[in-house]
This record gives structure tokens, sequence and C-alpha cells, in this order.
């Protein structure tokens, strides 16, 4: 993943500085924001990316900014047969 941005599903929409997941009401309970960030208080970044130039550590951003977004899949655990 050379040069890589992507999107999270983490945004902060609802309420400036309580970052939760898409589909989610809760706050997240884990961060691993790059030096700096979040730096938008004024709504302007609400969503979140991570990218590999800087250990995958994470940066908000507008959301009108265009990233391929990650996918969430089942654990094999989570498929019933």
């Amino acid at each position: 993943m050379h040069g890589a941005h992507r999107w999270m599903g983490l945004n902060d929409l609802q309420n400036e500085g309580t970052w939760v997941w898409i589909g989610s009401s809760t706050p997240t309970t884990f961060t691993d924001w790059f030096p700096g960030q979040p730096n938008s208080n004024t709504g302007e970044e609400d969503c979140v990316i991570f990218t590999n130039y800087n250990g995958y550590q994470w940066y908000d951003v507008s959301c009108d900014s265009k990233y391929e977004p990650i996918c969430e899949i089942p654990s094999s655990d989570d498929i019933v047969g």
C-alpha cells in the first residue's frame, strides 16, 4: 500500500470532537492520531483517514475529500455454516 490514504469509517459529524464509527453513536474507545491531529475544531474536518506514510496513524480530513474506503468483513468466527 504505497502512498495509500484510506477512509476508515470514523467521524465526528454529529458532535464535534466525539469520534464514532459509521452506524454507531457510541464514542470510540481507541484512537491512534498522528501528533497534532485531530486539528480541526471548526467542523470542517469530520472524517478520518489513515496513511502508510506515518505508521498508519490517523488524520481528520474533510468528508468531501476523495479517498478509497477500507472494508470490514466478518472473521471466520462470525460466519455460521
